[in-house]
């Protein structure tokens, strides 16, 4: 059964216990993905489901179906990925807060921040979004040794509680790993707990005022990728880690992060010292990279 957007009573899942459905809800007023974030909440809160190995259900995407092009065997879309890591924060949090309910925080705002693909043209989620700051980074860590994730998480804190900020994941050029290094759990319950805060991806429908990118890194061999996000203005953060480039590794190439730039937003970015940079590292940077205008902040 898909999630149905109005009245809770039109989202139950009819094979779902009554007193089970009151400990973890209905479905979220999703155009699609309700089903997979209900699966999941359902063994967070209730505990696990015994597979019978037998066929209860045979069903088949059809051409033009939501769904379709979102995954295939062992990949899935940016949206897609952003979704699940929101649901599994807010999970998180309903086992930290069992006085909660699902469908009591409901409300009427979703109790996620989704990418516009799972609500668009639903009551009450325009779209394009409007943000006023996003950051874009690599964010599987949740504490970088070189001090990239504090600068962030400083940077977030200092901004003005009115803001609407995006906080975009992108896995930065390097060695293929065995699996997606998607965003840190850590990164998702900052996301989830903070009203002001969104998730964004390449492909949310979003207009943002001011594009903070914290590793150009995150930016290599994306330059044939679509992006649906405009944005008004775009700083890069500079540090010394262009200049330790390991054996064997290539170099950062810093004009390449900025021709993306160009390509999905049609503007370079401003370059700027990376704010916990110390005066040593900020003079090595700027002796290293003559060639760029680096301001201060």
């Amino acid at each position: 059964m898909a999630g149905l957007p109005g009245d809770p009573q039109q989202r139950l899942v009819p094979d779902v216990p009554t007193l089970l459905l009151a400990k973890i809800g209905s479905f979220l007023p999703l155009r699609k993905g309700a089903d997979s974030e209900y699966a999941e909440r359902l063994v967070a809160l209730a505990g696990p489901v015994i597979d019978t190995r037998t066929p209860l259900a045979i069903t088949r995407l059809r051409m033009g179906s939501l769904s379709r092009g979102d995954f295939t065997y062992g990949w899935s879309t940016p949206d897609r990925n952003a979704f699940r890591g929101a649901y599994r924060a807010w999970h998180r949090e309903l086992l930290a807060h069992p006085e909660q309910t699902p469908d009591s925080t409901l409300g009427d705002d979703l109790p996620i921040g989704v990418p516009t693909s799972f609500v668009r043209n639903l009551p009450g989620h325009p779209v394009p979004r409007d943000l006023d700051v996003a950051v874009l980074g690599d964010f599987r860590t949740a504490n970088h040794k070189s001090g990239i994730d504090e600068a962030v998480r400083n940077v977030l804190a200092a901004l003005p509680a009115e803001q609407r900020i995006g906080v975009w994941h992108q896995e930065a050029f390097g060695r293929a790993g065995a699996k997606r290094a998607d965003m840190h759990t850590a990164w998702w319950d900052i996301v989830q707990s903070d009203s002001r805060l969104s998730p964004l991806t390449r492909l949310t429908q979003a207009r943002v005022g001011r594009l903070i990118i914290t590793d150009p890194a995150a930016l290599l061999l994306l330059g044939h990728a679509d992006c649906t996000v405009t944005v008004g203005s775009i700083e890069m953060w500079l540090t010394p880690a262009p200049l330790e480039v390991a054996a064997g590794e290539p170099p950062l190439d810093l004009l390449a992060a900025s021709d993306v730039c160009f390509d999905w937003f049609g503007r370079r970015p401003r370059w700027v010292f990376a704010p916990h940079l110390s005066a040593d590292q900020r003079e090595a940077v700027a002796e290293a990279m003559p060639q760029l205008d680096v301001s201060g902040s």
